[in-house]
């Protein structure tokens, strides 16, 4: 039709309707091109949407993650504290003996980080974390991921003590075997003799060290994943259900890291 026009009125040398159907053609072209753009513009910010949303959803599993991770190494640090006691002392304070154990036995493990990630990883894949429009939930996103990027770094290099730091229980701390531990092995030692050898004592100090510098690690992550989802939850309009209990595990963990410091009366 429109070709049919553009002949004619060029046979006709009629140049007005010539620059006309020619307009007519880019206006549609050009049209055309910008519907397909908004179209495509309203879907990927439908998408974003959704994957925030499941974002947001797995920011709370995430804080749970860590709220569990920082109170079950907490309790490790009160295990090997009980054990730098008892080497202190060259004695095992009553009931404080299975803390003792465990702290030896606990000394040189670093437990796997694996918080939930698979819609991080996703939009993380797909440049959809740098869309995230809200600056606050960007900001606190952002924060997370180098959070997380910075422990599981470190943890490979915490786990490089392991090997040296187990050498140090070779001829000290013997294995035995007993059917009744889920682990089938019970380790046998003399408090009073590892509390005399300074070497092993020294060990085991740094280790500890060691240990409860990982754990302020694992409390700055908890903090950074509650924060991250009351940013998305915010940003959304929606509340995190799991960010209180998030809170209060770091606030507890921070309690018992400054009760430590504190000089004793």
């Amino acid at each position: 039709m429109i070709l049919s026009r553009l002949t004619a009125a060029i046979r006709e040398q009629n140049w007005f309707a010539v620059v006309l159907e020619f307009v007519i053609v880019i206006a549609g072209v050009v049209i055309g091109f910008q519907v397909s753009e908004w179209a495509a513009n309203a879907r990927e910010r439908v998408d974003d949407e959704r994957a925030l949303a499941r974002l947001r959803l797995e920011s709370e599993a995430v804080v749970e993650f860590w709220a569990g991770s920082v109170g079950g190494m907490t309790e490790w640090d009160r295990q090997r504290l009980a054990l730098l006691r008892a080497l202190e002392s060259g004695t095992i304070a009553p009931g404080e003996d299975m803390d003792v154990y465990l702290g030896l036995e606990r000394l040189y493990f670093y437990p796997a980080i694996t918080p939930p990630r698979t819609v991080f990883d996703e939009l993380l894949a797909s440049g959809g974390l740098a869309r995230i429009s809200d600056p606050d939930a960007q900001n606190a996103v952002s924060e997370y991921a180098d959070s997380l990027t910075f422990i599981i770094g470190q943890l490979d290099q915490f786990r490089t003590s392991t090997e040296p730091g187990l050498t140090n229980l070779e001829s000290r701390v013997f294995s035995q075997y007993d059917p009744t531990s889920p682990s089938l092995r019970r380790f046998q030692y003399d408090i009073a003799a590892l509390a005399a050898d300074p070497a092993f004592v020294s060990s085991v100090v740094n280790a500890a060290r060691n240990q409860r510098v990982f754990l302020f690690f694992r409390i700055g992550a908890l903090q950074d994943a509650y924060e991250m989802c009351e940013a998305l939850s915010r940003a959304q309009g929606d509340v995190c259900e799991t960010a209180q209990a998030g809170r209060d595990e770091y606030q507890a963990a921070r309690a018992y890291i400054d009760d430590m410091q504190e000089p004793a009366p």
